[in-house]
C-alpha cells in the first residue's frame, strides 16, 4: 500500500539542539528530516507539517489564514510547551481540544494528498496529534463501516472521567476519538479505541490489551491474552454487538515508549524492538486477512535530548537516532506489504494535486 509521509516537529529537539539555550531553528530539524526521508525510498520528500519554535510565543507557527479561521485558538497553542526538560511531564503539550483539532484539521485539508498518511511525530508528549490525524483518516468512512483506532503504547492514554472540555494531552487523547469535539468533530472520530502493550505489570506478555467502545458509558473491555489475530477478533466481536457492519476501517498509532532502547521523553517499555515490530506486523496481517482496511498510521516518540532508557544512557545521539530509523523502516515495510485499499479509503475528491 502506498503512503504519504508527513512529519510533525512538536517538541524542542533536533540534531545540535541545546536545551540549556532553549532556542530552535530549522537547521536543527532539517538533518532529522533528511535522515527520515532517507529511509523512505521512492516516496518523494518527507513533508514537514508543523514546526515548533521554542523561543516563540506562538509555538505552532500556524499559517495566518488557519489562525484566522480558528478564532478560539490560544496563543501559544500549547499551554505548556512540549519537551520533558520543561519540568512538567504531566501537562506538557496540554492544549484546548476544539481549537487544536480545528487548526490541524484545516491544515491537513490544505496539504496535497494522494495516499493515506504515514505520520512521524517527534515527541510522545504530543501523542494527542493522533486525534486530528485519526479523525482525518476515518472521516470518509461510511456509517455502515466500523472505525477502529489502535494504540500500541506503554500507557493507556485514556481517562474516561475527563470531559472533552478539559485540556487535551498525550495521556488522555484516547477519550477524544470516542466523543464529539464541538463543531470540529460533531460525531466521534472512531467507534472503538484499543490499547495494546500497556505496561500494567501483567505476567502474560501482550496480555493487558483492552478496548473502549463509544456507545453509552465508557467501559473497559479486556481483550485477554493471545496473539494479535485473537485480540483483533475480540475487538470485532465488541463492535458487532452494536450493529451489523459492512466492513471495518483501521487507524494505527505506535508510541515508541512501548519498546526498549527508545529514549523518549517517557523512557522506554518492556518489549524488545523485534517483538514490537513483529506484533504490529501481525496485527496488520490479521487486519488484512479479515478485510479490515488500514487508512492511516503514525509513529511518535523519537529520541529527545532528555530521552531516558532503562537499558542504557550511554548511547550516543547517532545510535539513538539510528534505533528510531530502524522502527520507521520496520513499520513502513509492514504497511508496504498491504495491497491498495479497495475501495479506496477516501473519495477521489479528497486527492489533492500539488500542481
Amino acid at each position: 500500500m502506498q503512503i504519504d509521509p508527513v512529519f510533525f516537529n512538536a517538541g524542542r529537539w533536533g540534531l545540535g539542539y541545546d536545551p540549556a539555550v532553549g532556542e530552535w531553528s530549522e537547521e536543527h530539524v532539517q538533518p532529522m528530516l533528511d535522515m527520515i526521508g532517507g529511509v523512505l525510498p521512492d516516496r518523494g520528500p518527507l513533508r514537514p507539517v508543523m514546526y515548533t519554535n521554542a523561543s516563540s510565543d506562538d509555538p505552532a507557527n500556524l499559517p495566518s489564514h488557519i489562525r484566522a479561521e480558528c478564532p478560539e485558538l490560544p496563543r501559544p497553542l500549547f499551554s505548556t510547551p512540549v519537551g520533558a526538560h520543561n519540568g512538567d511531564s504531566r501537562n506538557n503539550g496540554a492544549t484546548k481540544a476544539k481549537a487544536f483539532c480545528c487548526a490541524f484539521d484545516k491544515w491537513l485539508s490544505a496539504l496535497p494528498q494522494w495516499h493515506p498518511y504515514f505520520a512521524v511525530i517527534d515527541s510522545n508528549e504530543c501523542h494527542h496529534l493522533s486525534v486530528p490525524l485519526s479523525a482525518w483518516a476515518l472521516r470518509p468512512t461510511p456509517p455502515d463501516r466500523a472505525r477502529i483506532v489502535v494504540n500500541f503504547d506503554a500507557h493507556a492514554d485514556i481517562q474516561t472521567g475527563v470531559p472533552v472540555t478539559r485540556p487535551l494531552r498525550c495521556d488522555n487523547w484516547g477519550l477524544y476519538v470516542l466523543r464529539p469535539i464541538g463543531d470540529v468533530y460533531p460525531q466521534a472520530a472512531a467507534d472503538t479505541y484499543v490499547g495494546i502493550g500497556n505496561n500494567t505489570g501483567s505476567p502474560t506478555p501482550w496480555g493487558d490489551s483492552f478496548a473502549f467502545a463509544r456507545w453509552g458509558t465508557l467501559t473497559k473491555t479486556p481483550l485477554g491474552p493471545g496473539d494479535m489475530a485473537t485480540q483483533l477478533d475480540a475487538v470485532i466481536t465488541l463492535l458487532d454487538r452494536q450493529q451489523q457492519w459492512s466492513g471495518y476501517d483501521l487507524y494505527i498509532s505506535v508510541d515508541r515508549d512501548i519498546e526498549s532502547s527508545s529514549f523518549t521523553d517517557y523512557g522506554d517499555g518492556r518489549y524488545t524492538p523485534n517483538d514490537v515490530w513483529a506484533r504490529v506486523a501481525d496485527f496488520i496481517r490479521a487486519a488484512q486477512a479479515r478485510g479490515v482496511r488500514c487508512v492511516g498510521f503514525d509513529i511518535c516518540g523519537l529520541p529527545t535530548v532528555n530521552g531516558r532508557s532503562r537499558i542504557s544512557d550511554d548511547w550516543s545521539e547517532e545510535q539513538r537516532i539510528d534505533r528510531a530509523l530502524e522502527d520507521i523502516v520496520a513499520f513502513t515495510e509492514a504497511i508496504d506489504r498491504l495491497p491498495e485499499a479497495a475501495p479506496p479509503p477516501f473519495p477521489q475528491d479528497r486527492l489533492v494535486s500539488s500542481g
